[in-house]
């Protein structure tokens, strides 16, 4: 959906003051593994040919749960990356669904997570392993 309408709509936006944006935005890689494109409706028809239950979603890979949880606007859902689903040959429980997706918040009073490291501070994005105590 996004490839379609957001970043088409950009591209000409892009074009009328003068920019360039190429035609086809994914690096090499994405190039590479992507298979097919599919919008929650067409995922869900090829679907329903296999399973009888089914639950099609799209998310902004913020929130896993996305439009299972909140309606989405017109411009969320078109600049939503990622179709998911669920599909079974029993009944879905949606609200199990969900809470599976939806990270569980901690209580500051109830928990209290000690890196046992030598560094006071660790990068985000960092892939050093350190050893960490949970105490609830």
């Amino acid at each position: 959906m996004y490839y379609q309408y957001t970043y088409e709509e950009k591209r000409k936006i892009a074009k009328e003051i003068g920019l360039y944006i190429p035609e086809n935005p994914r690096t090499f890689y994405e190039d590479l593994r992507h298979v097919n494109e599919q919008t929650p409706q067409s995922l869900f028809l090829n679907l329903n040919k296999y399973f009888s239950h089914i639950l099609t979603w799209v998310n902004d890979s913020q929130d896993l749960a996305g439009s299972l949880t909140h309606s989405f606007s017109s411009e969320e859902y078109n600049n939503a990356r990622t179709i998911l689903a669920v599909s079974s040959f029993e009944d879905l429980d949606r609200d199990r669904i969900v809470q599976l997706l939806s990270p569980r918040k901690l209580d500051r009073n109830g928990v209290n997570v000690e890196a046992l490291s030598e560094k006071d501070s660790i990068n985000t994005f960092s892939n050093k392993k350190i050893q960490v105590a949970y105490n609830s």
